[in-house]
């Protein structure tokens, strides 16, 4: 077993004490994969999430899928269904990392990963395979959350095959997919004053001065910043910039701004899942319409612009008190322009995004 494959065990091992039924049931911890496809723009979110401890919690399992659709306002349709399973005793396991159960079915294995969700109400299916193709970076617990604490873990670039299905339509999933993976676990209850920012974005370099061979690669950006729900407290954010599939920069703290665009009245998003949909059908609330990012240092430099095409709510609420967080699923097209190690790039591309409040 080489170092790659010993981190990605690290990054990916259950933090959640399943042999303790005395342990508090403030655990979290989830497992995101994104896919994009490159030509036609079709992006793809896929989670599970496990909450408590088991037979003591619940186990999520959420798909999202933005796909064209020229003839619609905005030009593109979001499908997703989000499905609430029992934690029983046999869900989760840890060699290796994994949970299954009706429907559903995820295995982390070193740099090898396998997920299959389906709702055959909502006719949404996804199968796939994943190899990971760069070095997993591994972000312990050491971030103060809400009450507690949170950890995080990210495969920024892997290699994807299986197949999507939407309807009667069957989407192959091919290496020419960008696919990132993370892992998240942490101490904190949903409706605590946290949040966060985070995204993941794909991009094509068209231009670079000089001309090198940069012209055509895939560059993968991928920022997360904690805050409290008003985000009037921020955390440091980070940012790292992949070439490939090497991590080339990263910018921190000070270096590094964000900020959002806003829709000019309060609009109601699709919501789930439906129970949440339910109890919050008149929550209208102003929401994303672009993210920005501006970065410098001493040596390089970043713009990226992203405009915000799909946005889809997720509440979830806390398991003791009537207290609820809510995510805003953002996507859309992409826009970078960077100077790199001496290199001017332009790139354009799609980004998912996460906006929790």
């Amino acid at each position: 077993m080489n170092s790659d494959e010993r981190l990605a065990l690290l990054m990916n091992d259950v933090h959640i004490p399943l042999c303790d039924p005395n342990a508090p049931r403030d655990w979290k911890e989830w497992y995101h994969f994104i896919l994009v496809e490159p030509n036609r723009g079709i992006r793809v979110l896929a989670n599970v999430s496990l909450s408590g401890l088991p037979n003591h919690g619940q186990v999520i399992v959420t798909l999202f899928v933005t796909v064209p659709a020229p003839t619609e306002p905005g030009g593109e349709l979001t499908y997703g269904f989000c499905a609430d399973h029992e934690w029983q005793e046999q869900t989760v396991q840890r060699a290796p990392a994994g949970a299954q159960g009706r429907d559903f079915r995820i295995v982390l294995d070193g740099l090898h990963s396998s997920f299959f969700a389906k709702s055959d109400y909502h006719q949404l299916a996804l199968e796939m395979t994943g190899q990971a193709q760069t070095t997993p970076m591994f972000i312990p617990e050491l971030t103060p959350h809400g009450s507690s604490f949170v950890g995080w873990g990210l495969m920024p670039v892997v290699s994807p095959s299986g197949q999507l299905r939407i309807g009667q339509q069957v989407v192959q999933v091919g290496h020419d997919w960008f696919c990132y993976h993370d892992h998240n676990y942490g101490r904190f209850r949903w409706g605590d004053d946290i949040g966060w920012v985070w995204f993941v974005v794909t991009l094509t370099v068209r231009g670079a001065q000089p001309a090198s061979r940069a012209r055509g690669s895939r560059l993968t950006v991928v920022l997360h910043r904690g805050n409290n729900r008003d985000q009037t407290k921020r955390g440091s954010p980070h940012l790292f910039i992949y070439v490939g599939r090497q991590l080339r920069k990263m910018f921190v703290g000070p270096a590094l701004s964000l900020s959002f665009s806003w829709t000019d009245e309060p609009q109601l998003p699709p919501r789930l899942p439906a129970a949440m949909a339910s109890l919050f059908e008149d929550r209208a609330l102003l929401l994303p319409t672009a993210i920005s990012i501006r970065a410098r240092d001493d040596v390089d430099a970043l713009e990226l612009e992203l405009p915000v095409s799909s946005c889809t709510e997720l509440v979830l609420a806390d398991d003791v008190d009537r207290r609820y967080t809510f995510i805003e699923e953002l996507s859309g097209e992409a826009e970078l322009n960077a100077d790199i190690d001496g290199t001017a790039l332009s790139a354009e591309g799609y980004f998912y995004a996460e906006f929790v409040h």
